[in-house]
């Protein structure tokens, strides 16, 4: 949101989205502001969290994540 010129109450919003309501859609962020989600996907910014390359497990059940 920063390289964008954004102020800072959107990036509460998206933060929200992406890690609490787990949204991976721009379309699917309905907090933010129409115009600034279609800016966002017309200027090709992408939105979700890493792939999961590899899963690691230990015998006491831990899993770790290389992402």
């Amino acid at each position: 949101m920063v390289e964008a010129g954004e102020p800072a109450w959107p990036r509460r919003q998206l933060a929200e989205a992406l890690y609490r309501q787990r949204l991976t859609r721009w379309t699917a962020i309905t907090t933010l502001p129409k115009p600034l989600r279609q800016r966002m996907v017309a200027e090709g910014w992408e939105v979700g969290r890493p792939q999961i390359a590899q899963v690691f497990q230990s015998v006491d059940g831990t899993e770790r994540y290389l992402v």
